[in-house]
């Protein structure tokens, strides 16, 4: 069985090559990326993960935020929001059709 701690850092790393694909145009692999998000998010949500999950919540890289954001969404909304905006303020990738409050 595969520990909490190995899948973690699995979303982590994912996470962060989904970001290099996205940011490369890559759209190939950051589809694969994303299949391998979506598994490993399937598997998180049968553990008790939330506490992990939450301190990705404030990891350096921006795509590893994104990504925990929008897993936590429906277990902590203002939380996954105020990444949301946080990343909506940066420019490139992030701002296109965004509106900036």
């Amino acid at each position: 069985m595969v520990t909490l701690e190995k899948l973690i850092n699995e979303f982590t790393d994912t996470s962060i090559q989904f970001g290099e694909a996205i940011k490369q145009g890559d759209l190939q692999e950051s589809n694969k990326q994303m299949k391998k998000i979506y598994e490993i998010r399937k598997e998180l949500s049968l553990r008790d993960s939330t506490t992990e999950m939450v301190r990705l919540m404030n990891h350096s890289d921006e795509f590893v935020r994104l990504k925990t954001a929008y897993s936590l969404l429906l277990i902590l909304p203002e939380q996954s929001r105020e990444v949301f905006k946080e990343l909506s303020q940066y420019g490139d990738f992030w701002s296109l059709g965004l509106k900036k409050d």
